[in-house]
């Protein structure tokens, strides 16, 4: 999942925000797949919500 091509960053963050709840172990990962995909950075993304 967190090598998956495509998607909007708004799509993308709502999946990972569920992956990192289910396996908090990987979210430094998925935050750096986010921030290299989208040069942003995952936590805070939408709305000021922390997502991992």
């Amino acid at each position: 999942m967190l090598t998956a091509n495509g998607g909007c960053e708004h799509c993308v963050s709502s999946l990972l925000e569920i992956f990192c709840e289910n396996f908090p172990q990987f979210k430094e990962i998925a935050q750096e797949d986010f921030r290299k995909r989208f040069y942003m950075e995952l936590k805070g993304f939408m709305r000021g919500k922390e997502l991992c």
